[in-house]
């Protein structure tokens, strides 16, 4: 088994052999490019809860097969690499998030519980970006600058000001923190103007569906982004963070993905509950929306 020393090694040839071309056969050198990034994260998706995750409580009670479908993800974890052995250090949202973008552990940022503010003197991996000539964009929850919600209150407590607040991102599209998932949900521009909610039409296209459900309206949010750097940016590269905030409760999936019987799922030998059955149904039902808006990006891309 290889270290992780090789590990590493082995990403920086990899990322090497990405970023450096070599030149064409008549000697005329390439130009050297840098890949655009559109990193996206969803809060509180277990490894189990995708279609080529282990099993376990992702299975059909009566058969023992595997009854979530993610198939884009699938697809993409087929064709890319998968860390199959990636563990969060501190699994609650703050921590974790200060851990992304700092590559630091909890305990050396100060950010070992939620609701703090990311210090100012930490460089991130946003700043890193915004430094080499990247576009940085931000859209959906940040969670990483104090007790501000969007979701109680004014929604103007959820704006996270443009300042060195922001760690290097250039437009914000989002709130600092706060679960809500249709039209009580408070997404902030980049100025701090509430976003309207389009009104869902259940009777139309699934476009029209999910009009209202808010990881639907942050993809659109990135699709339009990626439609203007193509026709206005198209020299600069970009760096996109798209923080959805399923399938962390609460459990409301959209039309058509709200059809996972608690009936039919396999229950944990310790907990059988039948109301967390189906909160369970109802969780697998928020990943396999959210499967069908990452396959709307991969799309465009």
């Amino acid at each position: 088994m290889a270290s992780r020393r090789d590990f590493i090694k082995y990403l920086g040839a990899s990322s090497s052999f990405a970023l450096i071309r070599t030149a064409r056969a008549d000697g005329e050198p390439v130009v050297e490019t840098r890949p655009n990034v559109l990193f996206v994260l969803a809060d509180q998706w277990r490894g189990s809860a995708l279609e080529m995750g282990p099993a376990n409580d992702n299975s059909y009670a009566e058969t023992g097969k595997q009854l979530l479908k993610t198939p884009r993800l699938k697809a993409f974890g087929d064709e890319g690499v998968r860390l199959d052995h990636a563990y969060a250090t501190k699994p609650v949202c703050t921590p974790n998030r200060s851990a992304i973008i700092t590559g630091k552990y909890p305990h050396e940022t100060g950010m070992f519980d939620n609701d703090l503010m990311l210090p100012p003197d930490i460089p991130c991996m946003t700043d890193v970006f915004k430094d080499a000539g990247y576009r940085t964009y931000y859209v959906g929850k940040w969670h990483m600058d104090g007790t501000g919600k969007g979701t109680t209150g004014t929604p103007a407590a959820g704006f996270v000001p443009k300042n060195w607040r922001r760690r290097g991102i250039d437009r914000f599209d989002g709130m600092n923190r706060g679960h809500s998932y249709f039209e009580n949900s408070f997404m902030l521009d980049d100025d701090g103007t509430v976003m309207p909610v389009p009104a869902a039409n259940p009777s139309g296209t699934l476009d029209e569906q999910l009009a209202d459900f808010e990881p639907h309206r942050q993809a659109d949010l990135v699709l339009d982004y990626l439609d203007d750097h193509s026709a206005n940016h198209s020299g600069e590269p970009f760096f996109i963070w798209l923080n959805f905030g399923p399938p962390h409760d609460p459990f409301t999936p959209p039309p058509p993905f709200d059809t996972y019987v608690p009936a039919q799922l396999t229950p944990r030998p310790n907990n059988d509950n039948a109301s967390n059955m189906t909160a369970l149904s109802n969780y697998y039902g928020l990943c396999e929306a959210l499967d069908h808006e990452f396959g709307r990006m991969l799309d465009k891309i």
